[in-house]
């Protein structure tokens, strides 16, 4: 699957700067701050399997499912399904012939129709965009800041009396969020 990120960051440089203290107005580490909001980020979306920033994603299969669960939720438009006809020739399916059901997680594309393809792998590609384009719950917005704070205060790698993993508050402010389909 690939994904390419066009969204900003769920979490300002201003917002982290404030939530560090006693940085307001002090910009020597303003490079460093930008980098652990993207890291704190990645960790969330790995953590909860899901897309906090808009993502596109290309899906590839084989054939055209009956239905296929999309991964990386929230799911907010389907920009294409092409597939490779038995000819080789590629087709842009008509969004006529699918439906989105987008009101659980993950969302399902649903088919009407499976025409046939070359068999190839690869021949499908369904491309969709994901994330939160505005309004990203508070509770990850606070876990992300809270591993902002806590990378930046423990810069050095970590050992068993420090942190070994997702610090407990950020884990349990992101936990309702996981996407455990995937």
């Amino acid at each position: 699957m690939k994904r390419t990120i066009t969204g900003a960051e769920p979490v300002t440089l201003n917002e982290a700067r404030d939530h560090i203290q006693g940085l307001e107005g002090i910009t020597v580490d303003d490079a460093l701050i930008s980098s652990l909001i993207s890291v704190a980020r990645e960790q969330a979306e790995m953590f909860t399997w899901r897309s906090i920033r808009t993502s596109t994603y290309e899906l590839r299969l084989t054939n055209i499912p009956a239905s296929v669960k999309l991964p990386n939720p929230p799911v907010i438009a389907i920009t294409s399904v092409k597939y490779n006809n038995e000819a080789g020739t590629e087709i842009t399916m008509p969004n006529t012939d699918y439906r989105l059901k987008d009101w659980e997680e993950p969302a399902t594309l649903i088919f009407d129709e499976q025409p046939a393809t070359s068999g190839d792998e690869g021949d499908v590609t369904i491309t969709y965009t994901t994330g939160y384009s505005s309004d990203i719950p508070l509770s990850i917005k606070q876990a992300i800041l809270m591993m902002v704070r806590t990378l930046y205060d423990n810069r050095e790698d970590m050992n068993s009396r420090n942190i070994t993993e997702l610090p407990l508050t950020s884990k349990t402010l992101l936990t309702p969020f996981r996407c455990h389909e995937f």
